[in-house]
């Protein structure tokens, strides 16, 4: 724990998913609420078939999800979100050549800590 879900529209051109996962997974780390780094688990999903508002093409989004075990404050929940907002923001910043408006959501679930089972084999 945690995984993190990246959803993104196709219509993001130059998006660095790979990148992207990388560096929010060492943002998360960097905040010091997860023991190792290799708890951070993160993969992307490109949605193709995707519509915002009346179906606007100049529209696009980038919807992460962040699954964390139950037990933490609000606090450390909000700073997460916040964490990863401005990782992604930079990432998009840097990224972004086409003029488009990028919706970029962050969520932080919690998973009930008493019903999550893991084993590594």
């Amino acid at each position: 724990m945690p995984h993190l879900i990246a959803n993104y529209s196709e219509n993001i051109k130059d998006l660095k998913v790979k990148e992207l996962l990388l560096n929010m997974n060492k943002a998360l780390f960097s905040t010091g609420l997860f023991a190792t780094s290799e708890e951070i688990k993160s993969r992307g999903q490109c949605n193709y078939d995707v519509v915002i508002g009346l179906d606007s093409k100049e529209e696009a989004y980038l919807h992460i999800i962040l699954y964390i075990l139950s037990g933490r404050n609000d606090e450390e929940k909000d700073y997460l979100s916040r964490t990863l907002l401005k990782t992604v923001e930079q990432e998009i910043t840097t990224t972004k050549r086409e003029e488009i408006s990028i919706q970029i959501c962050i969520e932080v679930t919690e998973i009930d800590r008493k019903s999550y089972n893991k084993k590594i084999i």
